[in-house]
């Protein structure tokens, strides 16, 4: 057995429950981000073994959003004003500030979703995702941009907390895992 973050080659084997359990890894996983408006959980797994986890967050290096450092960053780059900066200080996420809902104008926010992170950790480690299952605890279920790179990197089937669909005003993930043979099923837990 090897840990660098990830859990490779234990062979839980015969579990009684997998969805649970690595639905709980995703959740606990989601408790990592420190994003101000969402906390999403993502764990890559192959038959019993963790490929990878993700939870949504900024790139690596780049300060997280509850430093003051990464409000120094908003507040210089978006000339926010006095009552914008008190909101910040107060954590409230930088984009609803600017009157944005979820999801919109995401070039307003540098964070990575949990899924394209936990693809991301696999690709950096060489480990594939060909194949493989994806647990997702999330508030809601994934966006497009999500769903398309869930697509790409080769998995075959969803699990998610949460069947409802991302705001979108066009398609959504579930569109794109409808139409792209991606099997999705809900796990009820806790």
């Amino acid at each position: 057995m090897e840990w660098n973050g990830f859990q490779k080659n234990i062979g839980f084997g015969n579990m009684k429950n997998p969805d649970s359990f690595f639905m709980d890894i995703a959740k606990r996983t989601s408790e990592q981000s420190r994003c101000l408006s969402r906390k999403t959980g993502a764990v890559i797994v192959l038959g019993d073994d963790i490929v990878s986890v993700g939870f949504n967050g900024p790139p690596k290096n780049f300060p997280n959003p509850d430093t003051l450092k990464f409000l120094r960053i908003y507040i210089n780059k978006f000339n926010f004003g006095l009552e914008q900066q008190r909101e910040l200080e107060a954590g409230k996420c930088p984009r609803r500030i600017m009157g944005f809902s979820s999801g919109e104008n995401r070039s307003f926010c540098v964070c990575a979703d949990a899924e394209q992170n936990a693809i991301d950790n696999a690709a950096k480690l060489g480990r594939s995702t060909k194949d493989t299952i994806i647990y997702i605890w999330a508030e809601v279920s994934c966006c497009v941009v999500c769903a398309t790179n869930i697509v790409n990197a080769g998995i075959k089937e969803v699990v998610i907390n949460n069947l409802d669909n991302y705001e979108t005003s066009g398609f959504s993930g579930m569109d794109i895992f409808e139409n792209c043979d991606i099997k999705v099923r809900s796990s009820i837990y806790g």
